[in-house]
């Protein structure tokens, strides 16, 4: 296995300073151990659906990376309206990208 590049636990008082945000939310913050995101309302990201929807205004924190490498993440999402998400994205532009992520999509209670 390569070299480390970020290991980023949202610890400390600030984010480490090579990670920025696309579309950053309207509100976030560092909490002990975790990254608290506020997010807009309507934001997301979706190309080529069958009936033509488009989004590329979710809001993402990114490291850029050049070369081959392999990530290993753990998100924890505490949803509070239908259809938030969260998870990972790999993007090299708006057009180019792929994301795995979890969606709240229930209409009672989530279990």
């Amino acid at each position: 296995m390569g070299d480390t590049l970020l290991n980023e636990h949202f610890s400390g008082p600030t984010l480490d300073a090579r990670l920025g945000w696309l579309n950053p939310p309207p509100a976030w913050s560092m909490e002990p151990g975790r990254l608290v995101i506020r997010p807009a309302a309507e934001t997301d990201f979706w190309q080529q659906t069958h009936y033509g929807f488009r989004a590329d205004n979710g809001h993402f924190l990114h490291l850029d990376v050049d070369g081959d490498f392999a990530m290993t993440t753990k998100v924890r999402f505490h949803p509070a309206h239908l259809y938030d998400q969260a998870g990972l994205m790999v993007r090299v532009d708006s057009s180019c990208w792929i994301k795995t992520s979890v969606e709240y999509a229930s209409e009672g209670p989530s279990k």
